[in-house]
């Protein structure tokens, strides 16, 4: 498949993304990355770096488009400060656009955080899984109780295989990964159900062509794959290639994936979003192209949520 678009250069090069959407202006939806030098830079759909906000290197972003807070809906941002283990957040000012550092309550794993992944946004809370450093992933409902911070509540907590350094989420279910892990299917009960695939250094997870799907990058084969959401198996093997003007990937390091609408032919499915190891430049890839790798011949309309 060919890249869509790629995002501006940035100093130090971009890490983890996120995608912080707008239902009422689809094309004015922001990105989110956490560059390798620190701090959050923010971009607009055409690639453009309008922002960067100083603050600690970030290894993972968990996003809430519309979190209440103060009578407000505003987007808040919560990453993991690897050198500390600690969690952050941020809430974002659409209309400068900024981030500023949110007061949050304290997240603390035993033996400190390792990376986090967003679950579910549902009104007044974001819920949020959080891998320890060692082999366990606690759950955490985020809201804001009027207090002087932003409340913080661990409502579960489950041992894993062995440690994860990566996670991502879909309908109640867990999918983590790390150097020793293979994708592995964690039930919202915490257990174990489905292991396959490949280790890897990032995961995504959503729906295409109506079935769950997970998209693994890095790890031991430093390539990109589709796997089934149910049996992990892998549906495909991906290779991102040049496109007219933007050039392909050839280390996937990362990889997130948006089913909400960014405007425009190309991002009205969604947009799937690769960072590439070898130069740390975020590629923008259609949602619908993904699906084609699937099925060749299918257009939009059979994506999915």
């Amino acid at each position: 498949m060919t890249v869509t678009a790629a995002m501006d250069a940035v100093a130090g090069g971009s890490g983890a993304v996120a995608f912080v959407p707008n239902a009422e202006t689809p094309w004015a939806g922001l990105i989110v990355s956490a560059p390798v030098d620190g701090g959050l830079d923010i971009f607009n759909v055409d690639g453009e770096a309008l922002e960067r906000v100083t603050g600690p290197r970030l290894n993972s972003l968990a996003v809430s488009p519309g979190f209440a807070l103060r009578g407000e809906s505003l987007p808040l941002i919560v990453g993991v400060e690897p050198s500390t283990g600690s969690v952050r957040g941020y809430v974002l000012v659409r209309s400068e656009p900024t981030a500023i550092e949110a007061p949050l309550a304290a997240i603390e794993p035993n033996g400190g955080a390792a990376a986090v992944c967003f679950i579910e946004e549902a009104p007044g809370h974001l819920d949020i899984a959080v891998l320890g450093r060692e082999a366990r992933v606690t759950t955490w409902r985020i809201r804001d109780t009027g207090g002087d911070l932003i409340g913080a509540e661990q409502t579960g907590s489950y041992t894993l295989p062995a440690p994860a350094r990566t996670c991502a989420s879909f309908q109640d279910e867990l999918y983590v990964a790390g150097p020793t892990l293979s994708v592995t299917r964690i039930s919202a009960a915490g257990t174990v159900e489905a292991r396959g695939g490949p280790s890897a250094e990032g995961l995504t997870a959503g729906m295409l062509l109506g079935r769950p799907v997970v998209i693994a990058a890095g790890g031991t084969t430093g390539g990109l794959a589709i796997l089934d959401g149910r049996d992990l198996t892998v549906l495909q093997n991906v290779r991102i290639v040049d496109g007219m003007s933007t050039p392909g990937v050839e280390q996937p390091a990362s990889v997130t994936m948006s089913a909400e609408s960014y405007g425009g032919t190309a991002y009205q499915s969604g947009i799937v979003a690769v960072v590439d190891g070898a130069d740390n430049r975020i590629r923008f890839i259609a949602r619908e192209t993904f699906a084609r790798a699937l099925a060749p011949n299918a257009g939009p309309d059979s994506l999915g949520g």
